[in-house]
C-alpha cells in the first residue's frame, strides 16, 4: 500500500487499520513518512545505546530475581514499535522504555507515554525529531527524551519539569558520562558507549 494522502488528517484508528508496510508516523493527525534506509552511522549509534539499556535492565532484572524481588522490570524496545500518545498521534521511536506494564497490555502497541524515549538523528529526521516529535513527547508526558546526534558526537537530554514542559536540554559529548533519570544506577562513558573519540586537548 502506498502512503495515505498526506494532505488529509487521520486518527489512531485509521493508522492501525493500515498494512504494516506503510512506514509512517502520525502527529496531531498529520502523516510523516519514515525513511526506509537508515544510515550506517545511525544504526551503529542505535545498537550502541540499545545494547547499553538492554544489558543493564536485563542484569538488574536477573539480580532482583536472585534476591527474591519479583517486580516487573522495564521493557525496552530497540526496534519499531507503535506508541500511541493521543487519539491522533502514533510514533515509532528508535528506542522505547516502558516501566508501566499496563501500557503493554494489548500486545499491539504501547498505550500511553513511555518513561524514556531515544531518537538517533539522521539528516532526514533531525528537524522532525527535534521539533514535532519533541513537542509530541512533551505533550504526552514522556519523562525523559534523549536525542543522539552521531554527526556531532553529542547527546541532548530533555527532562520533564514540574510544569509538564521540557527544560533546556543537557548537551553531552564524548568526555561526559550518560545517566538516566528513569533508570537509576545506570551510568556510562559516552566515549566508551559509542566509540567516539575524546576531544583533543589544546
Amino acid at each position: 500500500m502506498s502512503l495515505p494522502d498526506p494532505a488529509k488528517r487521520y486518527s489512531v484508528e485509521d493508522y492501525l487499520s493500515w498494512p504494516k508496510d506503510v512506514a509512517c508516523e502520525l502527529i496531531q493527525g498529520a502523516i510523516h513518512e519514515i525513511p526506509s534506509a537508515p544510515t550506517e552511522e545511525h544504526e551503529n549509534a542505535l545498537i550502541a545505546i540499545g545494547s547499553l539499556l538492554v544489558g543493564y535492565i536485563r542484569a538488574e532484572s536477573s539480580s532482583d530475581e536472585q534476591n527474591g524481588d519479583e517486580s516487573n522490570p522495564c521493557a525496552v524496545f530497540v526496534e519499531p514499535v507503535d506508541v500511541v500518545l493521543a487519539s491522533d498521534t502514533v510514533v515509532q521511536p528508535d528506542i522505547t522504555v516502558v516501566c508501566d506494564h499496563h501500557k503493554l497490555a494489548n500486545d499491539r502497541y504501547v498505550d500511553g507515554a513511555p518513561d524514556l524515549v531515544v531518537e538517533v538523528l539522521t539528516p532526514e529526521t533531525a528537524d522532525w525529531d527535534r521539533n514535532e516529535k519533541r513537542a509530541a513527547y512533551e505533550r504526552a508526558g514522556v519523562t525523559e527524551y534523549v536525542i543522539v546526534a552521531p554527526a556531532t558526537h553529542t547527546l541532548e537530554v530533555y527532562l520533564r519539569q514540574p510544569d509538564g514542559r521540557y527544560g533546556e536540554p543537557d548537551v553531552l559529548g564524548p568526555a561526559d558520562d550518560i545517566s538516566f533519570l528513569t533508570i537509576p544506577g545506570l551510568e556510562a562513558s559516552i566515549a566508551d558507549v559509542f566509540g567516539w573519540p575524546l576531544p583533543q586537548e589544546t
